[in-house]
């Protein structure tokens, strides 16, 4: 087991079993006045993301890292990190509200054009590997 530990902690480093999307969003098209409408389609592609993981033994565990950032000098204005969460915090819970409250702070102060940066880790996918890795059962 510690073996299939370690494995899966040297993908997490390497950035295997890693999901990523950017939006960018211009005050202009009304994409970042829609903080809320932007941070659904943000959880609906997270949970579509998760939906096709694999869960091996029941790791069903991911981290999640959001960012803000300007277009034009790509200064970061606004981050969230989340570790060990359940795919139920996609569903039930805050998680878009504190997507649409940093996407709508990280616009506000100029008004311009951000890159909305998400990306997913998930500890299903890392552990599917390890076991694949080192000759473990994989379910």
């Amino acid at each position: 087991m510690r073996r299939v530990v370690r494995a899966m902690i040297l993908l997490r480093r390497a950035g295997a079993c890693s999901h990523r999307a950017t939006w960018l969003l211009d005050a202009r098209d009304g994409a970042v006045a829609d903080a809320e409408g932007t941070a659904e389609r943000v959880t609906g592609w997270l949970r579509a993301v998760l939906g096709r993981s694999r869960r091996p033994h029941g790791i069903d565990r991911f981290d999640l890292d959001v960012t803000c950032a300007a277009v034009v000098g790509g200064a970061l204005e606004r981050r969230l990190s989340l570790a060990d969460l359940r795919p139920a915090a996609l569903y039930a819970g805050d998680l878009p509200e504190c997507i649409a409250r940093l996407l709508a702070d990280a616009h506000r102060p100029a008004q311009r054009p951000v890159a909305l940066t998400v990306s997913l880790f998930s500890w299903g996918e890392a552990a599917h590997q390890a076991f694949t890795l080192v000759g473990g059962p994989v379910r």
